[in-house]
């Protein structure tokens, strides 16, 4: 259970984190004006989303790997995480 809502907060937090920038832009418009940094952060923001998904989805195997291979480094244990550990026992 707490696997799970461990998860759906993360995603939850994702999706907030990625959205929330919105909001200003949409005041910008009722009022009719328009702010640089609104916009810049939305377009750094909203795409971003995909990449937080990719972590949190990748998150639990790279964590049970990691506890595998205590002695690798980090970009070692994500590349047997993405691309399939090839050191099975």
């Amino acid at each position: 259970f707490f696997f799970t809502a461990k998860q759906s907060v993360l995603y939850v937090g994702a999706l907030f984190l990625s959205v929330l920038p919105t909001g200003p832009l949409y005041v910008d418009h009722m009022t009719a004006t328009y702010y640089f940094i609104f916009a810049l952060l939305v377009k750094l923001f909203l795409p971003l989303q995909g990449l937080w998904n990719c972590a949190i989805y990748i998150r639990p195997r790279y964590n049970a790997l990691r506890s595998r291979l205590k002695d690798e480094t980090f970009g070692t244990v994500l590349y047997a995480v993405i691309v399939g550990d090839q050191r099975e026992d």
